[in-house]
Formats: structure tokens, C-alpha cells, sequence
């Protein structure tokens, strides 16, 4: 079974947040791939 981790960092956790809504207000797949690379580390 695979342990989920958590992000500790609340600067990284609202800068994911952040992309993702930019990524849906401009409709931009960039920001939302940077989102889920930085989900990833």
C-alpha cells in the first residue's frame, strides 16, 4: 500500500492552489501541469 504524503509547507500549498486556479481562469494547461510537478516533489 502506498503511504500518501502531505505537504507541510503552507507557501507551497497555496502556490499549488494558485496555479490550479489560474490554470482554470485562463484556461492554460501550463499552469496546471506546474501544479501537479510541484504536487509530485
Amino acid at each position: 500500500m502506498v503511504k500518501k504524503v502531505v505537504k507541510t509547507n503552507p507557501n507551497l500549498i497555496e502556490l499549488i492552489n494558485k496555479l490550479y486556479e489560474q490554470s482554470r481562469n485562463e484556461d492554460a494547461a501550463i499552469w496546471k501541469d506546474v501544479a501537479q510537478r510541484l504536487e509530485r516533489s
